[in-house]
This record gives structure tokens, sequence and C-alpha cells, in this order.
């Protein structure tokens, strides 16, 4: 049985002009409505939520309408002044709140495409990109939208009927705030008003009455401790038997993420404090996974730096035998050991961990679902000799081979295979 339905209320008065000077507070909305859109765009490198964010920006301006009416005798430029401090503002709000859920939105660096509006305006704070991180973790941060529209369809009953209708509208039909105050027959403060409130009932909903059915899907608030591992919905690349269970106590503590089946680690790192804040599994999985890559391959490839201390180090290549034993189960593979200089501690990987944080690999593994790793054989390569590492789909007969060089680990080639 479902819950009181989340209501709208809306008690925006209609727009007035000052009766001795006859200023409007609808025209000089309306005449700076097209600016602020191309501001927004700019300010958050995003055309699709620019238009929401503009009239949310006039929405704001509305509620301090009376600073409007000290403007009217000022040049446009400084009314303007005063509309982009509130657009900067919004859009500030927008990209910190909504960061972890637009993370798979690249935005352009300064100095690129984009700088400047198409009638010359001069470019936006750059501080706002920062804020922003460019993502490096692919469309994997959120599972496929078809496996949770019938979850979002259940949400979406909580709300009333004006707050439902204009979510989706908005964000399923993709209507423009034009045709959908045409449609719903209501003004655009209105209309704003509406799908500011809907995305925060629909927030609501989904971490309160259907948290348990969000954290199915592996999603769930940042800073939520689970009660337990959290099973997720990704198969183990190693063994394509058994789900990826993730391990975290909702803190600043580090994570690790194991097989249900084969009980192998697929990646882990102790202290995470410092990454940027992401909601599901999978998201948090590929974050691992990209600094997983980031570090290694800088390792192998130029200067490695001590995982506990920061320090210089040294690394060396070792044949499988040559490894701890706890470092041995997935077969015989070789590996790297990474030795600081100032804490003398030791840390190895081995190749089939180095190799599927490849990107070549993650973007074979999220193409099909369920692959497995089979251990390497000694090859040559243009004549130099490498170790090949191969993952296989267990579906079909798709490979990808990554060719290790043997003195220096360094990537020779790597061949896809259908």
């Amino acid at each position: 049985m479902l819950l009181q339905p989340f209501e709208e209320i809306v008690a925006l008065p209609p727009v007035q002009s000052d009766a001795q000077t006859g200023f409007s507070i609808a025209i000089f909305f309306t005449a700076e409505r097209p600016w602020l859109v191309r501001k927004c765009a700019i300010l958050t490198r995003n055309a699709d939520a620019a238009e929401d964010l503009a009239q949310e920006t006039l929405l704001e301006a509305w509620r301090h309408r009376d600073k409007v009416y000290d403007r009217e005798n000022e040049q446009r430029e400084e009314r303007r002044r005063w509309l982009g401090a509130i657009a900067h503002n919004v859009c500030l709000r927008w990209l910190r709140e909504d960061n972890h859920e637009r993370a798979h939105r690249i935005l352009p660096l300064p100095g690129g495409a984009g700088d400047t509006s198409s009638n010359g305006e001069e470019q936006d704070e750059s501080s706002l990109e920062l804020l922003a991180t460019p993502d490096h973790y692919g469309v994997e941060l959120e599972f496929e939208r078809t496996e949770l529209s019938a979850l979002v369809n259940e949400a979406l009953a909580y709300l009333s009927e004006p707050l439902r209708t204009a979510l989706v509208a908005r964000y399923i039909h993709g209507a423009t705030h034009d045709e959908i105050t045409q449609q719903l027959q209501v003004n655009e403060a209105t209309l704003v008003q509406r799908i500011y409130r809907g995305k925060r009932a629909l927030r609501t909903v989904l971490t309160t009455q259907l948290r348990d059915e969000l954290a199915a899907y592996g999603i769930y608030q940042p800073g939520t401790a689970t009660t337990g591992p959290l099973v997720t919905r990704m198969w183990c690349p190693w063994c394509g038997n058994g789900h990826l269970s993730l391990h975290d106590n909702g803190s600043s503590d580090g994570l690790l993420f194991t097989c249900q089946s084969c009980n192998r680690p697929a990646g882990g790192k102790k202290t995470i404090g410092n990454w940027p804040k992401v909601s599901s599994a999978a998201a948090r999985y590929a974050q691992l996974l990209h600094w997983l890559h980031d570090y290694y391959w800088q390792a192998i490839d130029q200067t490695p730096t001590c995982i506990f201390c920061g320090a210089s180090a040294a690394l060396t290549t070792h044949e499988a035998h040559e490894l701890p034993p706890r470092y041995r189960g997935l077969g015989d593979q070789p590996g790297i050991a990474i030795t600081c200089t100032q804490c003398q501690r030791t840390h190895y990987n081995t190749l089939s961990h180095l190799t599927f944080d490849l990107p070549q690999v993650q973007r074979f593994w999220k193409t099909h679902k369920r692959i497995h790793w089979q251990p390497g054989e000694i090859h040559e390569h243009a004549g130099i000799p490498a170790w090949v590492s191969t993952f296989q789909s267990t579906s079909g007969h798709e490979q990808i081979e990554i060719f290790i060089e043997r003195p220096t680990f360094r990537v020779l080639a790597i061949n896809e295979q259908s």
C-alpha cells in the first residue's frame, strides 16, 4: 500500500509592474532568459541542464524581486551581473549536489571549444569546471536505465500527479519547458518549481521507502554503512561464475571487491577518503579500477612510488614461483613488486590484475558482461619475449589478448578477436 503522495506547493503571485515607473519583471526576465540559458550551459558545460538551471535562476531572482526594482535605473550590464551571480550560485549548487549522478559527462578543458558563447561573450569562471571533476569511469557509473525502469516507475507512483507529469514530460519524453507549459497550461515559474520539488521528492522516496529495493541494484547513499558484503550485479572477471561483492563499512577506511564464487579479490584500496563521492557499486568499482590503472601503469612506465608513504620506490618483475604464495591462487602468472626506498615495505601485483585494469579490457568486460581469465603463456611479439594475458567471453569465442614485455612489463600489443 502506498503512503500519502508528496504534494506540491506552488504559491507564486503573478508578476507585477511598478505603477510609477512601469518597470516590468516579466519583460526583464523574458528578455534575459536566452542569455541565462547560454550562461548556464557555459558554467556547467551541460546544455541539457542549462534550460532547467536558467529557470531555477529566474525563480530565485523572483524571490528577491525587490532587488530587481532597486536596479531598474541601472544599465543592463549591471542587472545582468546581478542575475549572473545568482546563476553562478545555482550552477555551483547543481554541480556539487548532482556531480555523482552526472559523473559520466566529461567537461571541456579551459581554452578548448566552447569557451565563449556564439555572440562572443566573455568566458565564465573556470572554477566551476574544477568542481565537476571530469570522469574517467565510463557508462558503468550507473546501471543501465532498463534495469532501473521498474523501480523508477514504482517511485514515481509516490508522487502527486502534477509532479509526476512534469518529471515524465521533462526527463522521459524530453520535452522543452515551452512545450510543457503549453501542454499543462501553467507558467514557467510553476513548472520549474514542480520539477524542482518532483526531483527532491523522488530522491526522498528512493532513499527512504524504496531504499532496500535500491540497494538490490547496488546503489546506496555515500557514507551509508552496509550490514554486510553487498552482492553486486557485476560478474567476476577472473572466473565468470559469481558476482562481485563489495565490502564497505561506509567510512573512509577503504573498500574491497571479492568474487562471491571463487572468493578472489578483484581490487581494493585501504583509504578512499579523498575520492569524489559516487552512489553505485558499479561506479565505485570503476573509480577503483581507474585509480589502480593510474598508479600501477605509471609505476611501470615511469617512476614508481610507495603505495604506503608516497616516497620513491623500486620496481622489479618476478616469475610466478618468485611471488609470495598468496598471489598464486589464480594459476601460474608473473607479477611485479614495488619496494619503498624509505619505509622498506613491498607490495605486489600480478599479470591478471594489471591487465584487467587496462581501459581496453574494461571496455571488453562491459561489452560482454561475463568473462574469465586464462593463465598467461610465454610468446614472442615482433621478436620480443612476452607474456600473454587473455580474457575470454563465457558465452562465445570473443577474447582479448594483451602482450606484456617480459623484462619491463610494458604493453607491447592488445588484440581483440571475435
